[in-house]
Order: C-alpha cells, then sequence, then structure tokens
C-alpha cells in the first residue's frame, strides 16, 4: 500500500532545506521523517523540472499527486459513479454486502478495483451525497424543539412495591437551547399534551413554531412533504397560536438540537439522580426540577453566557403572549342518534339528547373535560354539560317530539297540580296514589291512565269515582275505572259509608259461645 503523503507544509519544509544545503539525513532527523520519504519528493522536484515552492497550493499538489489527479478521471472511476445509486440501493436490502457487489462488479469489470479501493470509492461517493449543510442561525422565538428521551427514568410504587419506567418529555428553544424536560407515566396523548402544555408556562410564552419527532401522539400519518398531524396535537396548536412542523422521518438533522438537548438531559439530570430512589411521579418531577435549574444556570463554554440568562434576556421577549386558559383535549367521535333522540357516550356510559329530526343518522361529537358539543353536516345541533354519571341521561325537552316531552314534564306535582284543576278530591287522591307505591314510577303510570280516563269519561262521573274511591281508601286505577263502566259513581254523594259494627242478629255467637 501507498505510503500516505505528508502534509504539503512539511514538504514545502523540505524543499526549502534543502536548497539551503541542509544534508537529507539532519533534514529527516528534523522533521520526523524517513530519509526516503525526503528523497522521493526531491526526486519529484527535479523531474518536474521547475521550482515547485513558486507554483499555487493547487498547482503544487497536482505536481506532487498527478496519479490521483488522473485517477478521477479514469472509466473504472466513472464506472462505480454512475452505478453508484444501484449499489446504494442494493445494499439496503436484506443480506447484501459490499463483498456481494464487488464480487458482481468483478465479474462484469475483471480488471477493475481490488476490494478495498472498491470500498474506499463508495465510501468516498456516499460523503459526497451527505455533506452537512452549514449552521443555520435560529431566531428568538422562532422553534421549539420536542422529542421524548429514549431511556427512561423510574420511580417506585409504594403500594406494590413495583418499579415504574417514566417517559421523559424534553422540550429547547432553538436560539437559548432554553430547555424544558418532565417525567409523565406514558407517551399518550393526554400525557403528551399535558407535557406541553407545561412547557409553555413554564417559558410563559408561545413560539412560532413546534417542531415534533414523529410521535404518535404528535403525527398520525408522516410525510416528507404533507404529514398528518394528531387531531388533538392540532387543536391545541391552534389554540395557542402557533403552528406545527414535524421533522422529517429518519432525518436526525432537522431536531438536531432537542438531539443533543436529550444526550445533555442524560448528563445533567440522569446522571446526578442514578442513586436516588423515588416513590411517586411528583418527586421524580421534583427532583428533575432542582437539576434543571443548575443546568440551565450553567455557562456554556462556546457561547460565555448560561441558557437561562439568554432565555431571559433576548428569547423570551420574542415570544407569543401565552393564552389565559388552559387547553383541554377535545376528543372525536361519529355516533348514530338512538331512537329515543340520543346518543351514548360511551367512555362514561352517558346518553346525550339530539334533535329527534336526527334519529338514525350519524353526527359528529366532540367533548372536552366539561362540554359535549354535537354536530350535524358541520352544523352544532346541541351543546351539553358533561356528566360522567353512567347510565344517565342528559335531555333538552326541545329535542324530543311533542307527545315526548310530556315524560320529560312528569313529577308529582305536576300530577299534584292536573287534579287541582279537576277538583281538590282528584288531587288528594292523587297524592294518596304517590303515598302508596314503592317506587315513582309506578305512581306516574297509574296517573297516566287516570289522565287518559278522565279524558273518555263524563266529568262529574270521574270526580264521583274518586270521592268514592277515597270513601273507601282504594286507590286503584281498576276500582275507579269500574266504578264508571259499573255506574256505580252515579249518585255517589248520596251513598252512605259502610258501618263499622256489625248489625244485631240471633245467629250471631257471642263471646260467652267459645269458652
Amino acid at each position: 500500500m501507498a505510503a500516505t503523503p505528508k502534509p504539503m507544509n512539511q514538504i514545502k519544509q523540505i524543499l526549502r532545506l534543502h536548497i539551503q544545503g541542509v544534508p537529507i539525513k539532519r533534514i529527516a532527523r528534523d522533521l520526523g521523517i524517513s530519509r526516503n520519504t525526503v528523497r522521493r519528493y526531491l526526486a519529484l522536484q527535479q523531474s518536474s523540472g521547475e521550482d515547485l515552492l513558486e507554483l499555487s497550493d493547487l498547482e503544487f499538489h497536482q505536481r506532487l499527486h498527478p496519479a490521483a489527479t488522473q485517477t478521477q478521471q479514469e472509466a473504472r472511476y466513472e464506472y462505480v459513479k454512475d452505478r453508484y445509486e444501484y449499489y446504494a440501493k442494493e445494499l439496503l436490502r436484506t443480506g447484501v454486502t459490499r463483498l456481494d457487489l464487488w464480487i458482481t462488479y468483478r465479474n462484469d469489470q475483471p480488471h477493475g478495483y481490488s476490494y478495498s479501493q472498491f470500498c474506499y470509492i463508495l465510501q468516498r461517493l456516499d460523503m459526497s451525497t451527505k455533506v452537512t449543510m452549514a449552521h443555520l442561525p435560529h431566531d428568538p422565538g422562532d422553534q421549539a424543539y420536542i422529542d421524548y428521551a429514549g431511556k427512561s427514568l423510574h420511580y417506585t410504587d409504594l403500594a406494590t412495591g413495583e418499579i415504574v419506567p417514566a417517559a421523559v418529555l424534553v422540550v429547547t428553544l432553538g436560539h437559548s437551547q432554553f430547555t424544558f424536560v418532565r417525567a409523565s407515566q406514558d407517551q399518550t396523548t393526554e400525557s403528551f399534551i399535558h407535557g406541553l402544555t407545561l412547557a409553555l408556562e413554564y417559558y410563559d410564552g408561545v413560539p412560532r413554531t413546534l417542531v415534533p419527532d414523529n410521535l404518535k401522539a404528535a403525527v398520525v400519518r408522516s410525510d416528507r412533504y404533507e404529514p398528518t398531524l394528531n387531531q388533538v396535537f392540532s387543536d391545541f396548536a391552534e389554540h395557542y397560536g402557533t403552528t406545527v412542523l414535524p421533522a422529517r422521518r429518519r432525518k436526525p438533522k432537522d431536531k438536531a438540537l432537542v438531539e443533543n438537548a436529550v444526550q445533555q438531559v442524560y448528563r445533567n439530570i440522569y446522571a446526578p439522580l442514578r442513586d436516588h430512589r423515588f416513590f411517586s411521579l411528583d418527586q421524580l418531577n421534583a427532583a428533575i426540577t432542582v437539576q434543571l435549574g443548575r443546568w440551565m444556570d450553567r455557562v456554556m463554554n462556546q457561547r460565555g453566557v448560561s441558557r437561562a440568562e439568554l432565555f431571559h434576556t433576548i428569547e423570551r421577549a420574542s415570544l407569543q403572549p401565552l393564552v389565559a386558559t388552559r387547553f383541554q383535549i377535545r376528543k372525536y367521535r361519529d355516533l348514530k342518534v338512538a331512537n329515543n333522540a340520543h346518543i351514548e357516550l360511551r367512555e362514561d356510559r352517558h346518553y346525550y339528547s339530539v334533535p329527534y329530526t336526527w334519529i338514525g343518522r350519524v353526527v359528529q361529537v366532540r367533548y372536552t373535560h366539561d362540554h359535549v358539543h354535537i354536530f350535524g353536516n358541520h352544523q352544532l345541533l346541541a351543546v351539553h354539560a358533561r356528566d360522567r354519571r353512567a347510565n344517565r341521561y342528559t335531555t333538552i325537552a326541545e329535542h324530543l317530539p311533542s307527545n315526548h316531552q310530556h315524560w320529560l314534564k312528569r313529577s308529582p306535582h305536576f300530577y299534584v297540580q292536573w287534579g287541582l284543576r279537576l277538583g281538590s278530591d282528584v288531587a288528594m287522591f292523587v297524592e294518596k296514589v304517590f303515598e302508596n307505591v314503592r317506587h315513582p314510577e309506578h305512581a306516574y303510570r297509574r296517573c297516566d291512565g287516570l289522565i287518559a280516563l278522565q279524558r273518555k269519561s263524563d266529568p262529574d262521573t270521574f270526580v264521583s269515582a274518586i270521592q268514592l274511591a277515597l270513601r273507601l281508601h282504594t286507590y286503584s286505577l281498576g276500582f275507579v275505572r269500574n266504578a264508571i263502566t259499573s255506574g256505580m259513581a252515579r249518585g255517589v254523594a248520596t251513598v252512605n259509608p259502610p258501618s263499622q259494627e256489625l248489625p244485631a242478629h240471633t245467629n250471631v255467637r257471642g263471646n260467652s259461645y267459645y269458652r
């Protein structure tokens, strides 16, 4: 293998020392190189027939390494270069190695590169296609980069003794690199949104753009040009007046700042807490906050100031103002309206009314912690306060047909007031009905029967039947109906109540009979 070329300034020193008459042995000793190396460069000087020291650096390099210059133009190099894309794709296939590609290459080019040279050319071509973009400045308040640390922190559950892993959210601002760190139970959408809310409150402002990694809680479908955002995350950004620009998939350089911040979190938070034990998530986050403060106050070597100082003096003023109300997660469901003009929110097993004209049709339900909004064809149909009581109904009377609205008005007071309109005896009978049943629903049904019977009966006859029932202490719908149909209710005012004493009779045995 050819010797490694010497630096250009060292070669020029060899030539200068030789012109000054310094022997080859001394040149080699002073410069720490072999005498043969000195002789080789002096031979190149003599064979060129010109003073190399007078040439520019590029011309000097071309004179000393003519073979390397010619190699770039060789046909075999062009052959590999033209097929580089094919080689790169093949290397992505399972089990394919550079040795396999070289064997194929040598079958086509028997006088081509050796295996080591072939690998070297591929490496150089690969590097030329992955040139790193120059550092781009980050404007104050422009972007916040978001990611989860790959390694978890842990705490101990006191109830079970179980070691519980905690996901660690990391958010860092582009300009000051002022960082927020928070441990959560998991990486669900709820935990992610809660962590981001705390981050914005920590910054006391909102950056113009959020740059998350392709987390499931943030991005539903990753795409280089039009990624599909999680609806909840999109609502979060809209609430705080910011935009979302997800990092490209498998492009860590898009979020290099937060990748570096995660490494710094390992060193500045994980390492100091490695021997500590925590017994709740709150204890863990309290310890994280202490270490985070120390890290943010530490002076950065390259900038000469701390992240906290940069943030408070420059970047904080550039953030958008934080809205007064916290974001509430909005969830979405497409639900079919049942025949009773209600939809069921299965998360709470609670029912909410919808205008009855939507029975059998699908509506869009959007609900937060406090409210349930129901839409049909993008028009708001109903708003309900959220109720988490299972198997209960929240109903707006106007949502039901007129013949159904009566059922919502039912109450003892409703039926007593109906009775008073017919007379005090009817109202008293209704009260007795409610006093003598175990469940109000039974009384409701009996009173509904009375209302239906009253509509079909003569008013005076109906009242007379009620009066008869009161005298006999019988509070049955069936008795009132029979009293009307059998004629018992006619002339009930002249009917004497039954005597409480038995009539005298010779066949009645007295108490002496049983002695």
